[in-house]
């Protein structure tokens, strides 16, 4: 999280990118959500399977992503 943020380090999007993947690899639900708005803007597709186990993994948010996506 600092990464993404900058909050005491310097903000580096793409280090971040690839420890929330490894994460949501390892099945943390909210890694997930994360790498799935990460995601979106380039592949939908992508994005909705990481809200979809996100959400199946009890993380609730990711529904109303998922809702968004198949609005859009």
């Amino acid at each position: 999280d600092m990464l993404f943020t900058g909050r005491g380090v310097a903000r580096d999007m793409d280090t971040a990118f690839k420890m929330y993947q490894k994460a949501a690899e390892l099945g943390e639900r909210s890694a997930m959500f994360i790498v799935g708005e990460f995601t979106k803007s380039k592949n939908v597709n992508l994005a909705a399977y990481w809200y979809g186990v996100s959400f199946s993994r009890g993380y609730d948010h990711s529904l109303t992503r998922m809702t968004q996506l198949a609005q859009d």
